[in-house]
């Protein structure tokens, strides 16, 4: 499955974390969100910063290319960026900065090297 969405399971655990204590306190100290370009982690940044999100509009969520998981497998390959960019554009707007992304970031010629 090429770049899979969030399990049942990981919403869950983004839920729980963000009602949790130690959750809360991080939450509270956040000034910049940065996240890999992958479907499965814009979805989680997007849950456990929801409320952060809604409640300082200012705030974005960027995202990295450099953040990335080097597997060449297909849970390890992310979308196209452009795909991505318009997807996370109709999911949550403004909000997600997209302009880091590079076109074939996706790209994985070894571990070692990618585009």
């Amino acid at each position: 499955l090429r770049d899979p969405g969030i399990s049942d399971l990981g919403k869950k655990q983004c839920l729980d974390f963000r009602k949790s204590r130690a959750g809360r306190k991080m939450i509270d100290n956040i000034d910049h969100i940065a996240y890999s370009h992958m479907l499965k982690t814009l979805e989680t940044t997007m849950l456990v910063f929801e409320k952060l999100l809604d409640s300082c509009p200012e705030l974005k969520v960027i995202a990295l290319s450099n953040l990335q998981n080097l597997d060449p497998g297909a849970c390890g390959t992310g979308m196209d960026a452009d795909i991505l960019t318009s997807y996370s554009s109709r999911a949550w707007g403004y909000k997600v900065d997209t302009s880091r992304v590079f076109g074939g970031w996706n790209v994985k010629i070894s571990p070692w090297n990618y585009r």
